[in-house]
């Protein structure tokens, strides 16, 4: 597989942060690779915890209620013919 690279500038002091988080067999690759993950992760946490926060979501139960409804009217749609 032939594998196209990127050259992504950085200063001399991110370069050396980045250096010293490699471990050893480690490339700059899959040190960047493990950040973006980390910070998709910490994403998804910040928006569920805003979500919370701030009382923006559906509870479970009413989510499973609102999927029924729209099955019923759907079947119910079907077998009307409209």
């Amino acid at each position: 597989m032939t594998m196209l690279t990127k050259r992504i500038p950085v200063s001399e002091p991110v370069w050396k942060d980045l250096a010293e988080l490699r471990m050893a067999g480690q490339t700059y690759d899959d040190i960047l690779i493990e950040m973006i993950e980390l910070q998709k992760k910490q994403r998804l946490k910040d928006d569920i915890l805003r979500s919370l926060e701030e009382g923006d979501f559906i509870p479970l139960s009413e989510i499973k209620t609102r999927k029924s409804k729209r099955a019923v009217t759907k079947r119910r749609t079907q077998i009307k013919g409209i």
